[in-house]
C-alpha cells in the first residue's frame, strides 16, 4: 500500500498539530538518502571545535540506518600525500565514492581547494533519486541550496555539522540539523 505521506504529530500547548512530513515512502521500503561530505569542512571543524577526527564509520551507520543509500560522494582536496591517500581509500571502503580536486598553492602563498560548485551540482543531480539528502558541513553558502532543493523537491534534508562552527542560514534552511557531538568523533579527548 503506498502512502501519499508520512505524518508526524507535535503536541503544542497542549493541543495536537498535525504535520505533512513531504515523503512517499511505500509500506516495507527503506527510505532512500543521498549523502554529501564536505572533507574539508567537517575536518577543520571538528579539529578546531574539538581537537578530534570525525568518525565517518559511525557517521555512515546512523544515516544509512533503515535506509537504502542512492548516492554517497565524499568531496575532498588531494594533496598527494600517503595519509591522504590511506584515508581516501577508507572513506571508499565505508560506501562512499571520493571525488577529489587538486590542491593549489598560488604565488602569493594562498591556497585553493573548495568543492562549493561540485558538491551543489551533484546534490542538485542526486536529490530527485532520494526521499532524504544528507549535507555534511557547516559552510553558509550551502543554505542557498538547501532552501532550492527543499523547494523543488518533495524531500527532507538532513545537516551535520560542528554545531558552533556551523552557519545559523545552513542550520535554519535544513529539515533537521545533527549537531556533531561525541558520539561522532574519534578517539579520546
Amino acid at each position: 500500500m503506498k502512502y501519499p505521506h508520512r505524518y508526524a504529530v507535535r503536541i503544542r500547548d497542549c493541543g495536537a498539530i498535525l504535520l505533512a512530513i513531504p515523503h512517499s515512502v511505500s509500506e516495507g521500503e527503506l527510505e532512500s538518502v543521498a549523502i554529501f561530505v564536505d572533507v574539508q569542512n567537517i575536518y577543520y571543524t571538528t579539529r578546531q571545535q574539538f581537537s578530534r577526527h570525525f568518525d565517518y564509520n559511525r557517521f555512515w551507520a546512523e544515516v544509512t540506518k533503515d535506509r537504502k543509500v542512492v548516492k554517497a560522494i565524499a568531496f575532498a582536496i588531494d594533496r598527494e600525500d600517503e595519509k591522504q591517500r590511506q584515508f581516501q581509500n577508507i572513506l571508499r571502503a565505508i560506501g562512499f565514492e571520493v571525488k577529489l580536486k587538486p590542491f593549489i598553492r598560488r604565488r602569493d602563498g594562498s591556497a585553493k581547494g573548495d568543492w562549493d560548485v561540485g558538491i551543489t551540482l551533484d546534490v542538485i543531480e542526486y536529490a530527485p533519486l532520494a526521499d532524504v539528502v544528507v549535507l555534511a558541513t557547516g559552510d553558509g553558502d550551502f543554505d542557498l541550496l538547501v532552501h532550492k532543493i527543499r523547494e523543488r523537491h518533495t524531500l527532507s534534508v538532513e545537516v551535520y555539522g560542528v554545531e558552533e562552527l556551523s552557519a545559523g542560514g545552513l542550520v535554519r534552511a535544513a529539515n533537521r540539523f545533527i549537531p556533531i557531538k561525541e558520539s561522532l568523533l574519534l578517539g579520546i579527548k
